[in-house]
């Protein structure tokens, strides 16, 4: 799914109506398949990947439907959920709340607050997707909801990096196949080297986005280009 199908206010705006939030999501999960009543159901779908953006830094979500499974991919060595579960008592914040804020014990007072934000945010992610699975009478929606969210561990995780966040979600999405497939991303795990490829696939990623047939401004980029 594209990245217009959550948006971080949906996400963080405790404000709003849970009703109020699946409606958008629900349009937008639609609008995600260009209007395709056949793909609506997402019965051709064997996974679901939803970029999330949270206090400016991205990770991804996935949701394996073909052989159930969720798990959030982040660049970030930080283990945010470890064992985040749901349950009935969501609304009240119990489950994972109480775990984040033991683990938070041990962080920063500034850290705190995010961490929290964090796994609001998945859990609320995942109850939206549940949700909706739901409403198409998906064969896997109640596996789905039943599931844990689990981190998978990245040997090329950073430490503090939040700057290269997009570059990494963009190659994670990429590279992802799946919880029970090998996933190889082609990172180094010498520190420098690893920067060295990262900025390489930013400029990849760049150029593609600058010279897509997508970009309304491609052809005042390629003026410029011509020019300088």
């Amino acid at each position: 799914m594209g990245t217009r199908v959550v948006f971080e206010w949906m996400l963080m705006d405790q404000q709003m109506q849970n009703e109020k939030r699946m409606d958008r999501f629900r349009k937008n999960m639609r609008a995600g398949v260009y209007g395709n009543q056949k793909l609506f159901d997402l019965r051709s779908f064997d996974m679901v990947l939803f970029p999330v953006l949270v206090a400016g830094h991205f990770y991804l979500l996935a949701f394996e439907l073909k052989n159930p499974a969720i798990t959030l991919i982040d660049n970030g060595a930080e283990n945010y959920t470890r064992r985040v579960l749901d349950s009935d008592s969501y609304i009240n914040k119990s489950v994972p709340y109480k775990y984040a804020s033991m683990k938070c014990l041990y962080l920063e007072c500034a850290l705190v607050e995010y961490y929290l934000t964090v796994i609001d945010v998945i859990c609320k992610q995942k109850e939206m997707f549940v949700h909706y699975l739901e409403e198409v009478n998906h064969s896997k929606a109640a596996v789905i909801k039943s599931l844990e969210i689990k981190q998978r561990k990245l040997e090329w995780a950073t430490n503090g990096n939040r700057t290269d966040c997009g570059v990494f979600l963009m190659r994670h999405m990429e590279k992802y196949m799946g919880s029970h497939v090998p996933f190889d991303v082609g990172f180094s795990l010498n520190g420098s080297r690893k920067m060295k490829e990262v900025r390489h696939l930013r400029m990849k990623y760049g150029s593609h986005i600058l010279l897509s047939p997508s970009n309304t401004l491609k052809g005042k980029i390629q003026g410029a280009m011509s020019r300088a």
